[in-house]
């Protein structure tokens, strides 16, 4: 006899039915249909049609993508959404900590299946289905906020990147891959608060070994069409595999170690060792051979793959690397356009930092030459011991309290810009080392789940202290922190009035908007004051400020030379050193990161700018008032850059 599918080893109407719940809010109810209190299955009845007598088939086939009834309420379609893009993952369920609303945790014990066939069948269905059923002839006497999200669900649909999986290597060093994924979820933040909770975990890392393998034959597939990341990058991945190899190999891994030490914080006592060596041995057996498969697939790769930085020389790489800057900037601007605007974006940035450094020479308050270029003066700034932290123990504890002192600050600079502001306060922490090693970005923000058990963060990555130059601290603060992510994701994601699939959109979607906010946020800073120094003068901080500013920009010279004008990588690199005076170093791990992940660094200056022309057009109007403008761009939360236009106009 057959043995029943499951949804996360429970019966799949139920978590269907206590997810509709969650997502109307009524979280009573939702618990009482997960315990079996409440048998009722109107939910399921609404999104999905059935009136079988088996509801759970009918979950099954929606899990399948061959469920195609079109529910005549509107709301209850952007219910579907959310599920459509959510609950078949349970990384990013885990991540938001949505089932646990209704007390469900099963989920962190399983993995997507993706990269596999049936995984991508799947998406290409539910994309014609709601394709389809978000057609304007459906639906009649919507409100403007239905047809709003009717319009960005259309947006997102129409755009995704179906027509060109083909072209996507299936492991990288972005934080969106399973690599990343991995390391954010097993070590970076595990849910193990209970002995149940880390059994979930053991059965999740044993997953990895089946995850891993697909991982493996889609790299295979992908090496015989000849699509690869270029050959440094793939000597990147290759340390880092090693390097996490290396460290599960220990006794006392950092995985071991993040379990043990979350356990007890959560608990107030050690882990079991039973359940301690459980998780070794299933490293062991699951883990390492999963991860040694794929350090072997990428080994091979490595002879065959390209000195490229671009994705020209993939089969129809120019339609594609087109099609992927709409997608991260939301806008129609064209290669030849964004080069453009990044260009002359840093020589009015670079005329800035030469009247700053003229007013502190000035005041014979410097560490520059007058004779100097504004990239040297830059490089200067960047390795100033003044401005440097001790690279150790000591150094680390200062720069954290520094920052929480900077939120502080910042939060008293622009209280008055704000009448919408989040109830929870940001909090700064370390970032685990291996989400972000010595070359990573400086900082990153990480949104609070659902259920509250955990707090939007400012993770400050500290491997590499010279990352964090005091300079530039205020300008971190802002973009990432206050008034910079935390407020702009939190607003969003506890934002009761819009459907769940634009509170919880998922990491990158939308990203002109979401990097856009983070700039102008940097832009805010300066505006208020916030990178002035003790005297009323402008000085290093706002320095910092270009430094970063410059960096965005130029983000958009060199994303599109290597991936429009075929520029080699040792071209980009002395594009970045020489307008930003970064280390060269760091700005190959930059190249690096752009030859990756193409498009997605020209989304922040692009979204900067369109808000920053919105704010203009808007303040000719002489009943203009920042803080209900800046309510409103918070209230909409994040959307195309051509759809918060015209909301906003």
């Amino acid at each position: 006899m057959m043995e029943a599918r499951t949804l996360y080893g429970l019966q799949p109407s139920i978590v269907f039915e206590a997810s509709v719940h969650i997502l109307r809010h009524n979280y009573s109810a939702a618990k009482d249909v997960a315990s079996g209190k409440l048998q009722k299955l109107s939910g399921v009845e609404e999104l999905l049609g059935t009136s079988q007598d088996n509801p759970d088939n009918t979950v099954l086939l929606w899990i399948d993508g061959k469920n195609n009834f079109v529910p005549p309420n509107i709301d209850h379609l952007f219910e579907r959404a959310f599920l459509e893009l959510n609950l078949r993952n349970p990384e990013t369920l885990s991540k938001l900590g949505f089932l646990e609303l209704a007390g469900i945790k099963n989920q962190n014990g399983y993995l997507q299946e993706s990269p596999s066939d049936h995984h991508e069948e799947v998406l290409k269905l539910s994309s014609e289905y709601m394709l389809s059923a978000l057609e304007e002839n459906w639906w009649e006497n919507l409100s403007s906020e239905q047809e709003l999200s009717r319009k960005i669900l259309k947006w997102r649909v129409e755009n995704s990147n179906r027509d060109f999986r083909d072209h996507i290597f299936p492991i990288s060093l972005t934080f969106t891959s399973d690599l990343k994924q991995f390391i954010v979820l097993m070590i970076g933040n595990p849910v193990v608060g209970s002995i149940p909770d880390v059994d979930l975990y053991i059965h999740r890392l044993q997953s990895y070994k089946m995850k891993f393998e697909l991982i493996a034959c889609d790299i295979r597939k992908k090496r015989e069409i000849g699509v690869m990341v270029t050959k440094f990058c793939l000597e990147n991945i290759v340390s880092v595999i090693q390097g996490l190899i290396e460290n599960l190999n220990t006794e006392n891994s950092n995985l071991v170690l993040a379990v043990k030490g979350k356990y007890k914080k959560a608990s107030n006592v050690d882990l079991p060792e039973d359940k301690i060596e459980q998780i070794r041995s299933t490293i062991k057996k699951y883990v390492l051979p999963g991860f040694e498969e794929i350090l072997d697939e990428v080994k091979i790769c490595i002879p065959y793959s390209s000195d490229t930085a671009g994705i020209w020389g993939l089969p129809r790489g120019d339609e594609f690397y087109k099609h992927i800057l709409k997608w991260r900037t939301s806008t129609d601007y064209t290669p030849e356009e964004l080069h453009q605007i990044g260009l002359d974006n840093v020589k009015k940035l670079l005329e800035g930092v030469q009247a700053v450094v003229k007013q502190l020479n000035e005041k014979g308050d410097t560490i520059f030459n007058d004779e100097n270029s504004p990239e040297e003066n830059l490089r200067i700034l960047s390795v100033d011991e003044k401005f440097q932290y001790e690279d150790n123990e000591k150094g680390r504890e200062e720069c954290i309290k520094d920052y929480e002192r900077l939120l502080d600050e910042v939060t008293d600079k622009v209280r008055h810009l704000f009448n919408m502001v989040p109830p929870n306060r940001c909090i700064i922490q370390p970032m685990p080392k291996e989400m972000g090693g010595s070359l990573g970005a400086a900082g990153i923000y990480y949104e609070g789940s659902l259920d509250l058990t955990r707090p939007g963060m400012f993770l400050a990555n500290l491997t590499n202290l010279k990352r964090h130059n005091k300079s530039g601290m205020k300008t971190l603060t802002a973009h990432e922190a206050v008034p910079g992510h935390h407020y702009q994701c939190s607003i969003e994601r506890e934002n009761l009035k819009l459907p769940y699939f634009r509170r919880c959109r998922g990491f990158g979607m939308f990203a002109a908007f979401s990097e856009g906010w983070g700039l102008y946020a940097e832009h805010l800073g300066r505006e208020t004051g916030f990178y002035r120094e003790d005297d009323g003068s402008e000085g290093y901080s706002v320095l910092g400020y270009y430094c970063a500013q410059l960096l965005r920009s130029t983000r958009l010279v060199v994303d599109t030379g290597i991936h429009a004008f075929k520029w080699t990588r040792q071209q980009a690199v002395d594009v970045m050193v020489q307008n930003t005076g970064m280390d060269r170093i760091v700005a190959e791990a930059e190249v690096d990161r752009y030859s990756s992940l193409p498009g997605q660094a020209c989304a922040y200056k692009i979204g900067q700018l369109k808000i920053l022309e919105i704010r203009e057009k808007l303040e000719e109007r002489p009943d203009f008032d920042i803080r209900k403008f800046h309510d409103r761009i918070l209230d909409i939360g994040a959307v195309p850059l051509d759809i918060l236009e015209e909301v906003m106009l």
